[in-house]
């Protein structure tokens, strides 16, 4: 389980060390790290899909080589999001992979 991911770009392909971040801690801090020298994140950086009350304070740092959000991790649902990167002015490139958070405590 892992709330920490590295992201990577080789021939304008975007790839992420873990398809499904899935967190155990509630709440915790979901981090992406971005590897590839010369590219950094948008200034969105990471997009979840209908993004929800479990998500909060989206932070672009390091130079745009860090991307996280606040993740509140009790809902037990399976989140879509998107990676955008870029390589200078050049339009973004993205990947679609999924976060998992854990079912709350009954």
């Amino acid at each position: 389980m892992s709330n920490k991911a590295q992201v990577t770009v080789v021939n304008n392909v975007v790839s992420v060390d873990i398809d499904k971040l899935r967190p155990d801690d509630a709440p915790t801090t979901l981090e992406w790290k971005l590897k590839t020298p010369g590219w950094s994140f948008t200034a969105t950086g990471i997009v979840i899909d209908n993004v929800s009350a479990q998500f909060s304070n989206p932070t672009r740092k390091d130079n745009g080589n860090t991307f996280t959000w606040d993740d509140a991790n009790s809902d037990g649902l399976t989140y879509k999001y998107t990676i955008w990167v870029q390589q200078g002015s050049n339009a973004p490139i993205g990947l679609d992979p999924l976060i998992t958070n854990k079912k709350p405590p009954l």
